[in-house]
């Protein structure tokens, strides 16, 4: 679930609103708007919930909460917090939350070397850390049968050096580098952000990059046994 940028002074307001797109109708669920970025995924399978992600401010810190409602929005508790960006692990009842890190210096916060993917549950069972030291990640996606995530990973520096999209599988904890450099500069806008995901077969990775100042959409290949190797 992606926050967008927001500063603190911000005058701007934020609704939920839900869209079918066969019949072309749409309601707000979230009324009065809200001052922090509000975001909303429903349930990937069966629809009848919806994980809506907030953020709100704690000092000169955003910090991000997401809440599992009914299909309406209502109805909200708490099943993270201080996450960045999360997802629905497909049908299994679980999230995979990116946690805080250090921004400035581009590394993880001393409090967790081991990384900052956690995978919580909607039952309210402590999460569980799946410890990769080695990659710093920004945005996340799951598979559709909710075993693997694909991230990207920002440690080299935004603009400052290579990009790679790591998968991992959070049954196993194996991770392995599927593109070494997505050649993109992560500016201030979301198009020039990796954002990966995987495609409903699991034969692609689609992702953004902007290696020639233009920013593009491609697909990388997963190869036969990439994800195997991860078991």
């Amino acid at each position: 679930t992606p926050f967008t940028v927001n500063t603190q002074t911000s005058s701007e307001g934020y609704r939920l609103v839900r869209i079918d797109l066969r019949d072309k109708t749409w309601k707000v669920l979230t009324d009065p708007p809200e001052t922090g970025r509000l975001g909303g995924v429903y349930h990937p399978v069966t629809g009848l919930q919806i994980q809506i992600s907030k953020s709100f401010w704690e000092g000169n810190k955003r910090i991000g909460v997401g809440l599992l409602a009914d299909a309406e929005g209502r109805n909200g508790k708490e099943v993270f917090r201080r996450c960045h960006h999360a997802c629905w692990l497909g049908n299994t009842g679980k999230f995979a939350g990116l946690i805080e890190f250090d921004f400035d210096k581009l590394a993880h916060l001393p409090e967790n070397p081991d990384g900052e993917l956690l995978i919580y549950s909607s039952d309210g069972a402590p999460p569980r850390l799946i410890p990769v030291r080695k990659h710093l990640f920004y945005h996340i996606s799951s598979s559709p049968c909710g075993r693997y995530v694909v991230c990207e990973s920002l440690e080299s520096g935004l603009a400052l050096g290579p990009v790679p999209i790591v998968i991992v599988d959070v049954e196993t904890g194996k991770y392995r580098v599927l593109v070494g450099d997505a050649k993109c500069s992560h500016g201030g806008d979301a198009g020039r952000q990796v954002n990966p995901y995987f495609t409903a077969d699991l034969r692609h990775v689609i992702y953004n990059g902007d290696p020639d100042g233009v920013v593009n959409v491609f697909a990388a290949e997963i190869p036969t046994g990439f994800l195997e190797s991860l078991r």
